[in-house]
């Protein structure tokens, strides 16, 4: 990129005035935008068992660019990044810039597009038609953060049609949710496909129907290996239907996951299962409120046929969000998670510790802000 390009994004990030995803370059067909939030977070007590479940207040941000350039008649090149900004007492716990999103790729139009880099597979497009709320939702999803490197990934859309499919490459320590205690796993190799179809608008909004698949094998040397849970292999199945937009007026909808674990080795044979179920309604009012609940499902089953020890949870949880914009930049929210009659916390010795053990008899919540420019 040219230095008068890095020149401007830097001034425009240093201002920080314009709107959401500002455009800062936009000339011979060559364009550069740059976005980002800054957001402080209110959390009660979480009671997860641990020392550190006080109440807090924490604060995290985000900073990404975007660039496109024409290089053929239809035909575009662009790049994306983004990171996290954030300080020791961010709610990740991370300091300093850690990646989320960051791949090349190339639109070929009414052909699709092809990206490559670190970023979801198939499955989020599914599973995201839940993902509506803030920091108590995709209870039922435990691959929703799932953005992984060496990564490729083709889309195409018309018609109403949505489909899509992802290659992943060999790669260490990949982010994989459920996958041990670090949530990642040494890939061989792996794909992911997805269908779906979007009517026209039916009374209030359009109906999405969508499913998907993802595979991943792991290494030869993950498997038959105590120090890395003898893991095999991961399969995922994920199907979702939603009514309506999350930008005006009622919204429906609901997502069915499935994510299987399975292991070969002389410490454990057998599998670790996540299966979730969500259900979502919300409705966004024109002067900026927007009200959102439902009903969050998950179900962990690990089984090992070696000792038989088998174990299971239940956890079901009913979040409450309201969310007020006052413009584009500025909004801020209030949310709670009830409990259903989830099985209390216990001891678990398999994979489970990527899921958060609330008690069933404790209600958390959260108050908070954001700037978004």
């Amino acid at each position: 990129m040219k230095k008068s390009l890095l020149a401007l994004a830097v001034a425009a990030f240093a201002a920080s005035s314009a709107a959401s995803a500002a455009t800062v370059y936009d000339k011979d067909g060559t364009s550069l935008n740059i976005g980002g939030r800054i957001q402080s977070v209110a959390y009660s007590p979480l009671n997860d068992g641990s020392a550190n479940n006080d109440a807090t207040i924490t604060n995290s941000s985000r900073f990404s660019l975007e660039g496109r350039s024409q290089i053929a008649s239809g035909v575009a090149a662009f790049g994306f990044a983004d990171w996290d900004l954030d300080s020791a007492d961010s709610s990740s716990g991370n300091e300093g810039f850690t990646a989320r999103e960051q791949y090349i790729g190339v639109d070929f139009g009414k052909f699709g597009a092809l990206t490559v880099g670190r970023t979801y597979d198939s499955v989020k497009a599914v599973i995201s038609a839940t993902d509506i709320y803030e920091d108590f939702g995709v209870l039922g999803q435990v691959g929703c953060d799932d953005r992984r490197a060496g990564t490729v990934k083709y889309v195409w859309e018309g018609y109403g049609i949505y489909a899509g499919a992802t290659y992943q490459a060999a790669k260490n320590d990949v982010v994989v949710g459920g996958a041990g205690d670090n949530d990642t796993m040494n890939v061989e190799g792996g794909y992911s496909v997805v269908l779906g179809y979007t009517t026209p608008s039916v009374v209030f909004g359009p109906i999405s129907v969508k499913a998907a698949y993802s595979y991943l094998a792991a290494q030869d040397d993950q498997k038959y290996e105590l120090s890395t849970d003898d893991l095999d292999n991961m399969k995922e199945f994920a199907a979702s239907i939603s009514w309506g937009n999350t930008s005006e007026g009622l919204y429906l909808a609901t997502m069915y996951n499935n994510r299987k674990f399975e292991y070969l080795g002389t410490s454990q044979y057998g599998s670790d299962t996540y299966k979730g179920i969500e259900v979502a309604i919300a409705y966004y009012f024109d002067n900026g409120l927007s009200l959102a609940s439902g009903w969050q499902y998950n179900r962990l089953y690990s089984e090992n046929h070696l000792t038989a020890n088998n174990e299971e949870v239940i956890l079901r949880k009913m979040p409450v969000y309201v969310n007020y914009s006052f413009n584009s930049n500025f909004n801020v929210w209030a949310e709670a998670q009830f409990d259903m009659g989830s099985d209390r916390q216990v001891n678990l010795s398999n994979n489970f510790d990527s899921i958060e053990f609330v008690d069933s008899d404790h209600t958390v919540f959260s108050v908070g802000a954001r700037y978004t420019f």
